[in-house]
């Protein structure tokens, strides 16, 4: 039997996901819970038998083994995520804000070259609320030329990778990790 971890699931359409162990994603509804009475969440532990669909794989007599933890794991990635947004991407969590930073330049590219660079130097892996704005400047002995500034906000983050394991070594492991990068108040924001 497959085994897996769901990774949503909505109480009000009644359906979700599954992460199968094989990196397959299973659909399934709460009727085909072997229990139906049973409270799926986020995070349980979960068998189940595979039935592939014209839309996909379906999870069918979905069994609930137990909870799993959050486990923290590096994203990889060679650059700075960026993000319109205060969300970082699909299955990522964000563990730490910085204060929100700017920069002016008449390049937009160079302007958020500068600000990865900056959120880097920072110990940071993603920009988050990211906004821009631009204005128009006279020249400083000339009035008669003018040129933009384009001008860039956002919110330095450091992001993590989340997955959930009922391993303990694995599990406290991360928990150590994060308290490093976060320092004496980690326990308060690792769930």
């Amino acid at each position: 039997m497959p085994q897996g971890t769901i990774r949503s699931y909505s109480d009000s359409r009644r359906f979700g996901f599954i992460d199968g162990d094989d990196g397959v994603s299973y659909f399934f509804h709460q009727n085909s819970l072997s229990d139906r009475s049973a409270r799926p969440s986020i995070g349980q532990l979960v068998t189940f038998e595979d039935h592939p669909t014209p839309k996909g794989m379906a999870a069918k007599e979905v069994v609930i083994q137990g909870n799993a933890h959050k486990v923290h794991e590096d994203i990889e990635q060679g650059d700075v995520l960026v993000s319109k947004s205060d969300r970082c991407g699909r299955g990522n969590e964000i563990l730490y804000e910085g204060g929100r930073t700017y920069v002016e330049s008449r390049s937009p590219d160079e302007a958020i070259r500068i600000l990865k660079e900056n959120a880097r130097k920072g110990g940071f892996n993603a920009l988050i609320n990211l906004s821009r704005s631009r204005c128009t400047h006279a020249g400083f002995f000339d009035s008669h030329n003018y040129y933009t500034v384009h001008k860039f906000e956002a919110t330095p983050a450091l992001v993590k990778r989340v997955e959930y394991s009922v391993d303990k070594r694995r599990v406290s492991e991360s928990k150590k990790r994060v308290g490093q990068l976060l320092g004496a108040n980690a326990s308060e924001l690792v769930t």
